[in-house]
């Protein structure tokens, strides 16, 4: 029987996509792998902002230490890079239900570079989970940004699945025991668009899907958050929800100061109180002034966020930006060390608000160390516990001490 071998990235959207294609390939009777050695395909699915160059250059890696292994690149990258992934068999996102016919040409010596966009993969494809408690859910394909940055996101377009697909998803994933689950996309605010619905309609019935678990909503554009906040804002409150909202904040979609980007943190935290707040910043952009760089400084610290992805502008080939001279690197250096600074200090203050506080915990990851576990409350805060548990428990917990990453907490009562 042949065996496969899937690497993905971190991103939800990406794994939600690796988990579909490995159970496909399964079906057809291929044999999943735990290690890349013991495979005979391999198969890379990467998001392009996960870095280009780097997984190009590690497939030439991969290429000279297993000569006699088919490789096959999947994901954002494989139709962001057509130059670079011609020498390889490829499948975009459009396409991961075509898997199977991908491998099966490549085992023949053929290279299949699927990439169209005709048709959706179907949101009820087998699966094999990569957390058997964790669901993801794509809500939509592509987006209606423009980010000049951006290789991927061109097309200004968007096509969401129907609500009842989704939901029909998430009450078969219930069924089978999962706990949490999670919806992604490139923009998950800008949900329905295309078909008449919004994310505040999706949530109303997903809310209603009987069982235990709780759902995640994933990034989204906080461009397009207004014109359906009053419709959404209300459904973080349910016991279903996650109290956690991720807003990426780059000029390309937030006018002037950020001041719309405040007043949508503040109406948050004041119907959801203890909400988490998670926010994208992107440093270093070549048009990037020192003004600008200060008015996202004064941002961070208007928003406090508990949550801060950081990031580094990288030109991606054949995108506008890429033709920008490049701000200086000693510059950038600086200006990130500052922001990386100045949110950890937050952090910690965030954190220790959580002292003494005691709640529900469920164990979703086991901890760095033996015997460590991660749980997430109802924040989807991640706190440490110690003892002998396992994946899925729910325990009663307090809080005894905050990091700057994360909170640390004492089992007071077993719950399950």
């Amino acid at each position: 029987m042949t065996s496969f071998f899937i690497e993905t990235d971190e991103c939800a959207h990406t794994v939600a996509d690796a988990e579909r294609m490995a159970g496909l390939l399964k079906q057809a009777q291929f044999e999943p792998v735990q290690t890349m050695e013991d495979a005979d395909v391999v198969i890379l699915v990467s998001c392009h902002d996960a870095g280009g160059n780097i997984l190009f250059t590690r497939l030439e890696n991969l290429k000279t230490k297993y000569p006699y292994k088919i490789l096959i690149i999947a994901g954002c990258i494989a139709q962001a890079d057509l130059a670079k992934a011609k020498k390889y068999s490829w499948v975009g996102t459009w396409q991961i239900h075509r898997i199977v016919e991908a491998v099966e040409e490549a085992l023949h010596d053929s290279h299949l570079h699927l990439r169209g966009a005709d048709e959706m993969p179907p949101l009820d494809l087998p699966k094999i989970r990569l957390n058997p408690l964790l669901e993801i859910i794509p809500l939509s394909r592509e987006c209606f940004g423009f980010c000049a940055f951006c290789k991927t996101r061109k097309t200004g377009k968007i096509e969401s699945y129907p609500v009842a697909d989704i939901v029909t998803a998430a009450r078969k994933a219930v069924e089978e025991g999962v706990q949490q689950i999670w919806l992604t996309s490139h923009d998950t605010m800008s949900y329905g668009l295309d078909i008449k619905t919004h994310l505040g309609q999706l949530l109303k019935e997903l809310v209603s899907v009987p069982g235990n678990f709780k759902i995640k909503v994933g990034k989204g554009n906080p461009a397009h958050f207004p014109r359906i906040k009053d419709d959404v804002i209300p459904w973080f409150a349910h016991d279903k929800m996650f109290k956690l909202v991720h807003l990426p904040f780059y000029d390309e979609n937030t006018a002037g100061d950020g001041q719309e980007f405040v007043a949508i943190v503040d109406e948050f935290r004041e119907k959801i109180p203890h909400i988490t707040i998670a926010m994208d910043i992107m440093i270093g952009h070549p048009t990037e002034t020192e003004d600008t760089y200060w008015k996202k400084l004064e941002l961070l610290k208007k928003t406090n966020p508990d949550e801060l992805t950081l990031s580094r502008f990288a030109p991606k080939p054949k995108t506008p930006d890429a033709k920008l001279p490049p701000l200086a690197e000693e510059i950038v250096s600086h200006r990130f060390k500052v922001l990386t600074d100045v949110f950890q200090n937050i952090s910690k203050m965030n954190n220790e608000r959580w002292l003494d506080w005691e709640g529900e915990i469920s164990i979703d990851a086991q901890g760095r160390e033996e015997r460590q576990w991660v749980g997430r409350n109802f924040a989807y805060k991640p706190v440490i516990v110690e003892g002998n548990y396992k994946m899925g428990d729910i325990h009663k917990v307090r809080i005894i001490q905050a990091t700057t990453f994360d909170l640390r907490g004492r089992v007071i009562n077993e719950l399950g």
